[in-house]
């Protein structure tokens, strides 16, 4: 007997490239949260290492720089960028240029 023939093409579709980013950015953003969070109560070894990473960048302001770190992951995270990030169709991105 004749097999049936399928209708499609049968490939998966993967996620768009602006949706990958996306995910991309929100998991970078909460991981660095998380991170500055355990440095800031310095919670544990990775919390003592953190602190110390950023005592010898920055000195004694490492608390103000590790706050500002975490709203930048909290930004990541929250912050819608689908108009942030453009793709110039080759598979690359780039931001886009600040319109003055």
């Amino acid at each position: 007997m004749a097999r049936k023939k399928r209708s499609g093409t049968g490939r998966r579709r993967s996620a768009s490239k602006k949706g990958q980013a996306k995910i991309v950015a929100n998991l970078v953003g909460l991981i660095l949260a998380f991170l500055m969070l355990i440095g800031l109560f310095n919670l544990g070894v990775i919390g003592q290492l953190l602190v110390g990473i950023f005592s010898i960048l920055v000195g004694k302001s490492y608390p103000v720089v590790m706050a500002l770190a975490l709203i930048s992951g909290i930004a990541l995270t929250f912050l819608v960028i689908s108009q942030s990030i453009i793709s110039d169709g080759s598979g690359d991105l780039l931001l886009p240029m600040l319109e003055l």
